[in-house]
Order: C-alpha cells, then structure tokens, then sequence
C-alpha cells in the first residue's frame, strides 16, 4: 500500500496507528455512520430513562450477504422461538437488509412456523435504538448497534475452511467492530460451532435478567463508542484531504 498510495484516510482511529507504524501517509477522519445517524435525527435514549419492560424486545440483525443470512437467521428463528418458550412475553423484530430481498427472507421464516415475528424494512435504526437487546451477525451492523446504545450478541458462521484460515492469519481478541472500536469485549461473541441456539438464548436470559443498573451501565459503555469514531464530518474531512491533494499535486 506504501508504494501505490500518496495519502491514506481511514475510518477507524486504530487503523492510523496501523498505517503510521508501516510508514504510510495517513489521516484519521471519523467514521460516516455518525452523519447518516444524524441525517436521520435518530432518538437515542437516555438509559436512565429506560424502564425494565415486562414484555423484552430484541431485533434480529442477520446481515446484508445472503450467505450470512443462509447461515444466521435459522439460528436467530430456532433462538428465537427456544426463548420463547421459557420468556413468552419477548417480541421479535427482524431488520431486513435493503440487499436481501423479501422473498429470500420469507421463505426461511415460512420454515420455521409458529413464531410471530415482525419485519421491518423501514427507520430501522429508531427500531435498533428503541429495542432492548439484539442478535447481531459481525460486521457494521455491531458498530451501529453499539452507537445507537442497544446491548447485543453478536454472531458470525463461515465455512469450516474460511474460518480455520482465519484462525491462522488473524491474531485479532475480538472480531466484531463495536469490540474492536472499544478497545475491550463490552459485549459476548459466538463465533463457528459457538454460535447456537442454547448459547444464544442462555446469555440473552442473563442479560434481560440483569438489574436496572447493569444494563444501564452497559448502555452507557456501548453509547462511549461513538466517541471514539471522530468529532467532525467524515465525509467533509475527507473530501478536504483529496482537494488538497489535487490543488497541490507537488506537495
């Protein structure tokens, strides 16, 4: 990259550290989730002013490839309708990609019956935002999840043979973003044979069977990690950087 590149602009503050070590012209401008959260005026709750619900609501995020979504939601469906069983009162919402298409995510949810389960494809980050808790396939999704202020599992499945080469060549302690970004394991990964429905719905009851307070705390340490996404329009900043850079081609 240090060869064919004249300057670097990233989106993540520990990717500068990267790019800087290896000698690499880099510049940190924020991350342009915060622009999209703030060009849609999403309501982000004060956890002191949520009130433990008597009915819990989780969303369902299985992500936006449909590989990941072949793979993750039967589990979150299975998950779902296991927890139900021992809490009836939770409620479900399934947040659908706008790369999914609706067929797709009709027919897996035709194969598990008797599960009631809402689909929303519109002001889905309101919907993260209002939700207790979420299930949530590793990627974006979990950074977004973690800005809007909303505990969460998050879930990765792969082919046995992508996940042992993983293994090897990333040395990486946590593999979702909201972890990553924070510095620390703020909310539980299962990951491969870990991802199942009796580990799911396990750490799903320890979380809706937590204190006030706990949770609160929680939301409060998922809330920081916008912090560390920039302070300024990332896409301004960038587009301020390549400008410069094509003013003053010889600096």
């Amino acid at each position: 990259i240090k060869k064919i590149v004249d300057k670097m602009i990233v989106v993540f503050e520990f990717e500068k550290d990267i790019y800087k070590a290896a000698g690499v012209d880099v510049e940190f401008v924020g991350h342009p989730l915060l622009e999209h959260l703030e060009a849609e005026k999403i309501l982000i709750k004060d956890p002191g002013s949520r009130k433990k619900k008597i009915s819990p609501s989780i969303c369902l995020l299985p992500g936006s490839r449909k590989s990941e979504v072949q793979k993750l939601l039967p589990l979150m469906l299975k998950s779902a309708l296991l927890l139900k069983k021992k809490q009836p009162q939770t409620q479900f919402t399934l947040i659908r990609a706008d790369k999914i298409k609706k067929a797709f995510i009709e027919d897996i949810l035709g194969n598990h019956p008797g599960l009631d389960i809402k689909v929303q494809e519109h002001n889905t980050y309101q919907t993260i935002a209002n939700a207790d808790f979420a299930w949530v396939c590793s990627g974006t999704a979990t950074l977004e999840t973690a800005v809007l202020g909303t505990p969460m599992i998050i879930l990765y499945k792969t082919s046995w043979l992508t996940y042992l080469l993983s293994r090897l060549l990333i040395k990486l302690p946590h593999i979702g973003l909201a972890n990553i970004v924070a510095g620390e394991g703020l909310v539980p990964e299962l990951i491969q044979h870990r991802a199942n429905e009796k580990n799911l719905v396990a750490l799903t009851i320890d979380f809706i069977s937590q204190d006030t307070r706990e949770r609160d705390e929680l939301r409060n340490k998922l809330l920081r990690v916008k912090t560390r996404l920039g302070n300024f329009p990332a896409s301004k900043k960038a587009a301020e950087i390549i400008y410069k850079i094509l003013a003053n081609p010889s600096d």
